[in-house]
């Protein structure tokens, strides 16, 4: 299966706001860094907020681990394909209906700030712009 298989109509764009870039990201959401409530009040908003406060702390070499549901089988985070940096919103996601045994695979991987970009003006929405990884092992449930 490729990635055009199951990707969703639009993409996140690559030159979206860089996760650790706090003037782009204040540009595309203005004051977020400081109020992140004006963006969203679910739970995993507050965990997206803590993530860009440690990349915008730490510049484009810093760490970040990215989630992405995926159909089962898939073991690849491809370059360009939507992601989160929260694993609540990315396990949202995966559900497919009330059957727990339905939901899609979660993969996570560990990435430079520099990598993920904001798809345009929400928390939880980011998109993925280094090389593609290959044979991630699917988070247990």
């Amino acid at each position: 299966m490729t990635a055009a298989d199951y990707r969703i109509g639009h993409q996140p764009l690559e030159d979206g706001a860089p996760i650790h870039d706090r003037e782009a990201l204040e540009l595309m959401m203005p004051g977020v860094v400081e109020h992140p409530e004006w963006y969203g009040v679910e739970a995993y908003s507050l965990d997206d907020h803590r993530v860009i406060l440690r990349a915008v702390a730490s510049g484009p070499l810093a760490l970040v681990t990215i989630y992405r549901a995926v159909p089962p089988g898939v073991r690849t985070i491809n370059r360009g394909d939507w992601v989160a940096v929260s694993e609540a919103y990315a396990r949202g996601h995966a559900m497919l209906n009330d059957d727990p045994a339905d939901d899609w695979p979660v993969l996570s991987a560990t990435v430079r700030a520099g990598h993920v970009r904001n798809g345009g003006g929400d928390l939880a929405e980011w998109g993925y712009w280094g090389q593609t990884l290959d044979d991630l092992d699917p988070l247990q449930s």
